[in-house]
């Protein structure tokens, strides 16, 4: 469970559309040997002003898209923030460009 981390105020189109963002520090370890069917997330509001929102995903599939992002290591330091989209991304490091355009609906994913 983390709690919210999305800026109180909404400065840009992104910001707007952005419901909440958390921060975890995952062990590579826990979840290789994860013998749960999934990882459940749930990211809660500070204010308490919206529902908790959950993220659901294998631990198999969690550990990949992980390593896909930054390499093989001991502890991922794991920022999930969902749209009102419904996008649940690894947010931390991406770029402005890439934030407009998951504003205005045409992010294809990292490249």
């Amino acid at each position: 469970m983390s709690r919210d981390y999305k800026p109180e105020h909404a400065t840009d189109n992104f910001s707007r559309k952005l419901l909440a963002g958390g921060l975890l520090t995952l062990r590579h370890d826990k979840i290789e040997k994860s013998s749960a069917d999934y990882w459940v997330f749930i990211l809660v509001s500070h204010e308490r002003k919206m529902k908790p929102i959950y993220i659901i995903i294998p631990p198999k599939e969690l550990l990949r898209c992980l390593e896909n992002i930054h390499g093989k290591s001991k502890n991922y330091h794991f920022y999930p923030w969902v749209l009102d989209t419904g996008v649940a991304l690894q947010g931390r490091g991406i770029s402005k460009k890439e934030k407009n355009e998951l504003a205005d609906g045409s992010y294809n994913g990292r490249s």
